[in-house]
């Protein structure tokens, strides 16, 4: 059986496989919020995806929703999204693709469970992979993203908010990659 590396926080469940052969490569990885699979992987056996750009995209996700409303990255090679919205003091979180399920959960529980998620990610990571140091987002993980960064995760889809139009102009959407 696979390791996996758990963080839990209330209802909020992130984790990949620490004992995966390499960290450059797509590994497992699960997200649950209220007992529910916000990847949608299929059997429990997680979503493959770069864990280095998952835990740092995720994170910048999470702090540009603070600041804007709104945040989304891409997940997967078959343009699926994580959405995330802001509600008050909730943090409504949706992968896109499949049948959509938005979950909710309170932005303080995410943030910390995220900021846990991506220290044991940084741990591994730079563990089995040390050059991987200054290839990486890691700032993300403790900063706000650059504006340019910022601007394109809060362009994001009308799923979570059937209110609000996102901008044509918007480029390509930062993907959980490695570096």
């Amino acid at each position: 059986m696979n390791e996996k590396t758990a963080h839990l926080e209330e209802n909020v469940v992130l984790a990949f496989q620490r004992d995966a052969p390499s960290f450059l490569e797509q590994i497992p990885v699960w997200f649950g919020v209220n007992g529910k699979d916000v990847l949608g992987s299929a059997g429990g056996d997680g979503l493959r995806l770069f864990v280095p750009g998952f835990a740092t995209f995720g994170m910048a996700c999470l702090r540009v929703a603070r600041q804007v409303g709104r945040s989304a990255m891409d997940v997967d090679d078959y343009g699926d999204e994580l959405l995330f919205r802001l509600q008050n003091e909730n943090i409504v979180v949706c992968r896109t693709g499949g049948t959509p399920t938005p979950q909710s959960v309170r932005y303080e529980v995410l943030l910390k469970a995220w900021a846990r998620f991506g220290e044991s990610v940084h741990d591994a990571v730079l563990a089995r992979h040390p050059e991987k140091e200054t290839t990486v987002w890691w700032h993300l993980l403790t900063d706000y993203p650059p504006p340019s960064l910022a601007q394109q995760l809060a362009t994001c889809p009308t799923l979570l908010n059937e209110e609000e139009d996102p901008p044509d102009e918007a480029g390509p959407r930062p993907r959980a990659q490695s570096d």
